[in-house]
């Protein structure tokens, strides 16, 4: 069975480091602190891609 989301092997990837990244800093650090450590997480296991803009609700972030 095929997965039906786009580029599913990139999402794993960002979501797997998206917890392992609050899995060791937990709540008590400030967003920019995340960003940077979720950043460092996503190129060690694999993802090359970027993200810093954010779209939402026909808005770009």
């Amino acid at each position: 069975m095929e997965s039906q989301i786009q580029n599913a092997d990139v999402t794993v990837k960002i979501i797997g480091a998206a917890y392992a990244v609050y899995g060791e800093l937990g709540y008590r650090f400030l967003e920019r602190v995340h960003r940077k450590v979720w950043q460092v997480e996503r190129h060690q296991a694999g993802c090359t891609c970027d993200l810093t803009e954010v779209a939402f609700k026909s808005m770009v972030f």
